[in-house]
């Protein structure tokens, strides 16, 4: 209770000073306004706290976001700045809700039409829209939508849109083309309406016969009149156009109407072109041509639509239901024997796709009459089949026509460019995919495989297969009359001869000792004589190799065994020292007092010398020497010297000396320049060389 009290006053105080405080600078203190500045001024009348200053700011209550929330029953309006978020808050009555600062949210955006409204300067502000907002039906300045779903309504043609939502246009992919569409009063021509003859077109979509215009804006059928078109459009009879004389006889231009001839329409005003279904005797494909028999009729036997037959390329004889030739200009004359030629004056006319075209007596057309005839005056044979216009051809064609005799064959071959297939003749067999082709026939007889199986001659006409065994086996041969059988090859009953070295063998048929090394000699592998206790081939230049043992060598011994060679090296290195200090008054060489001398043994020798030397005179030196059987070795004299008297001066010497003989000795000898020489810490080292 006393910490309460004590924290109360406290508070009256300061809230004391600061009423004193706004008293003190207040230019004026009403019940209506109140002004707070470091200078008089009256605070503005709309404005019950004005507060003024040009190096101070508001400070306001600092709260963290749990101290926020733990005020009890806060104000509508009440502000504070949290610290958590770093943002001002104020309280709406319901809910805490934070200010806009910077890059921060937007918490809710108010407006008329729900319109959304930013006011800034900033080139590219960001604006955060909760997922519930509904927004505004129209955007008046458009950016870029980088993420989610756009939903705009259909653009219509006011801003360059359609107006349909099922209407889009395909053109250039590659670079940017424009394409001028008419006025609002032009009339676009699809493939839904027929074109008038405004339009450039003829009125109807469909013809029969000849077209005639009726002047306006349609052509009907052919009646008498002018301005006559074909079906396709291209100009065929124009004005005047003469009229029938129905009492004349003879053949008409066309007939009255088109006739079917195996699939294709004909009135007369043109070839038959079209390729023959196989439902006529065709063979559905205008690729396909076949020759066969160039003597007598053969009847050909195809085999299913499943089967392939195998021709090579040639061209139809007429004998065999063909022209005889392969290429045709305009209509193809029979010459009476084989084939047929170029079209000139006389019979047997027929165009290069084989439908009439113009045939003997065909009678001559009265060019003064005009119109068209519903049936010929004359029937002709077409394929075989007579016809005058009255019906129809539906009959299969026979092979003597070309035909296939069959209404239910067809052919299928090449679909770019004419091919020839030449069948074989009927005593001959067809071969297909449905069997399999015997070895009579140049096949193998045999329809499935294994894996590793062989093939060979079982009979004269016949073809069997050897099926594989396991790895390592070889083919073997019975014999003549005998198939092959898989087996080992056996070197006492498969293999005869000596096997030479090329292939593996010795070339040597001599039997072999044992505890003999192979060698070869001669073109042959042979034994080589027995090998002692550590000899060892050594290579032998355009040679044999030959066994030897190894040299021992000056400081190497070498102990041969069997199955063994042991190389030591001998003890080939004497010293001998001296730590004593030693004095010389003499200017020539002398022995030492206590002497330095090895006796090694005949042979060559490496000499090394170090010690310590000193003069009792400074400037003056030691002079140190290598002797051998009592005579200098010149090159190794060596001297120590120091400008201090006593000095002690390390030196050192070697010499390589051969020749010498067994009892000779290797002694270090010496002498002072002047005064008194001393030595000490000596040694003598000798190693044999050899």
């Amino acid at each position: 209770m006393k910490s309460f009290q004590k924290a109360s006053c406290h508070f009256l105080v300061q809230f004391t000073t600061v009423i004193l405080l706004i008293s003190i600078t207040s230019n004026k203190v009403t019940a209506q306004s109140m002004g707070i500045s470091s200078s008089a001024i009256t605070p503005d009348a709309s404005s019950i706290l004005e507060m003024r200053t040009s190096t101070k700011g508001l400070l306001m209550p600092r709260l963290t976001t749990t101290e926020r929330d733990a005020i009890t029953s806060p104000a509508t309006g009440l502000i504070i700045y949290n610290t958590t978020t770093s943002k001002f808050n104020f309280y709406n009555g319901s809910s805490w809700i934070g200010l806009f600062s910077g890059s921060s949210v937007v918490n809710s955006v108010t407006g008329t039409s729900n319109r959304i409204t930013i006011g800034g300067t900033a080139a590219d502000p960001t604006v955060d829209i909760s997922s519930s907002y509904a927004g505004q039906s129209s955007i008046t300045t458009l950016g870029t939508i980088g993420t989610g779903v756009w939903n705009g309504t259909i653009i219509t043609s006011a801003f360059g849109g359609t107006g349909n939502g099922f209407t889009k246009f395909t053109g250039a992919t590659t670079s940017e083309k424009t394409y001028t569409l008419p006025n609002a009063n032009a009339t676009i021509l699809t493939d839904n309406a027929v074109v008038t003859v405004a339009q450039g077109g003829i009125g109807v979509g469909t013809l029969t016969g000849l077209a005639k215009g009726n002047g306006t804006s349609a052509f009907t059928a052919a009646v008498a009149g002018t301005d006559y078109l074909t079906p396709s459009g291209s100009a065929a009879a124009l004005t005047n156009f003469p009229t029938l004389n129905q009492n004349t006889t003879g053949s008409a231009a066309t007939l009255t109407t088109s006739r079917l001839i195996h699939g294709g329409s004909f009135n007369g005003s043109a070839d038959v072109t079209n390729i023959i279904a196989s439902t006529f005797g065709g063979t559905g494909n205008g690729f396909s041509k076949f020759s066969g028999a160039a003597t007598t009729e053969k009847t050909y036997t195809l085999p299913n639509a499943n089967a392939t037959i195998l021709t090579d390329n040639a061209v139809v004889t007429v004998a065999q239901g063909g022209i005889g030739v392969g290429t045709l200009t305009g209509l193809a004359k029979g010459n009476g024997t084989s084939a047929f030629t170029a079209a000139v004056a006389g019979t047997d006319y027929l165009t290069p796709t084989g439908s009439a075209a113009g045939l003997t007596g065909f009678p001559t057309l009265n060019q003064n009459t005009t119109g068209s005839a519903a049936t010929l005056t004359t029937a002709r044979n077409i394929y075989g089949n007579s016809f005058n216009g009255s019906a129809d051809l539906t009959q299969v064609i026979a092979s003597t026509f070309g035909g296939t005799g069959n209404g239910f064959t067809k052919f299928s071959g090449p679909t770019t460019a004419e091919k020839t297939f030449t069948l074989p003749n009927a005593s001959a067999t067809i071969l297909t995919d449905n069997a399999t082709v015997t070895a009579a026939q140049g096949g193998t007889g045999n329809a499935t495989y294994a894996v590793g199986d062989l093939l060979y001659a079982s009979a004269s006409t016949t073809l069997s297969k050897l099926a594989g065994v396991a790895t390592g086996n070889a083919l073997i041969s019975g014999g003549v009359t005998t198939a092959p059988s898989w087996g080992k090859i056996g070197l006492t009953t498969h293999v005869s001869g000596i096997l030479p070295i090329a292939n593996g063998g010795t070339n040597s048929s001599t039997v072999l000792n044992n505890n003999r090394i192979m060698v070869s000699s001669g073109g042959t592998i042979t034994e080589s004589a027995a090998l002692t206790n550590g000899q060892l081939l050594i290579g032998s230049t355009s040679a044999a190799p030959v066994a030897a043992t190894l040299t021992a060598g000056n400081g190497i011994a070498i102990t041969n065994a069997a199955g063994a060679i042991t190389i030591a090296n001998e003890p080939a290195i004497t010293m001998a020292t001296g730590t004593s200090t030693l004095t010389t008054t003499s200017t020539t060489d002398v022995a030492l007092s206590t002497p330095l001398t090895i006796t090694p043994g005949a042979g060559d020798y490496l000499v090394f010398f170090t010690g310590v030397v000193s003069n009792s005179l400074g400037g003056r030196g030691v002079i140190m020497s290598i002797f051998v059987n009592g005579t200098k070795v010149a090159v190794s004299e060596i001297l120590g010297s120091s400008g201090v008297a006593n000095d002690k001066v390390s030196l050192a010497t070697n010499t390589y000396v051969t020749g010498i003989g067994a009892g000779q000795a290797i002694e270090m000898r010496w002498r002072a320049e002047s005064n008194t020489a001393s030595i000490t810490n000596r040694t003598l080292i000798v190693q044999r060389v050899k």
